[in-house]
């Protein structure tokens, strides 16, 4: 019993010809992993500041506070983004 594959959906690859376009590179996931990181901190930013304009509260309205609140929310989500990277979410696809 073949558990339900079909002989049409696998690929053989015989010759280092035939793996060429079939997989990702280490490079690929390199820059995967750094726009994911770009992304992230893009985001974590924009979130950090609509953040503080839902608050707004006067409490947390100064220097310090608010730097810190923007700081961590965009470190945070460089992470996530990293994380994600990391499995090549935003590597490029070989055709």
């Amino acid at each position: 019993m073949n558990a339900g594959v079909r002989q049409a959906e696998i690929t053989f690859i015989k010759t280092k010809q035939d793996r060429e376009g079939t997989l990702t590179t280490v490079p690929d996931y390199t820059l995967s992993t750094k726009r994911g990181i770009g992304l992230g901190a893009i985001a974590g930013l924009l979130i950090g500041i609509l953040q503080l304009l839902y608050i707004d509260s006067p409490a947390l309205m100064t220097w310090p506070r608010i730097l810190t609140l923007v700081f961590w929310q965009s470190f945070g989500w460089a992470i996530f983004g990293m994380i994600v990277g990391c499995g090549g979410l935003f590597a490029s696809r070989a055709e």
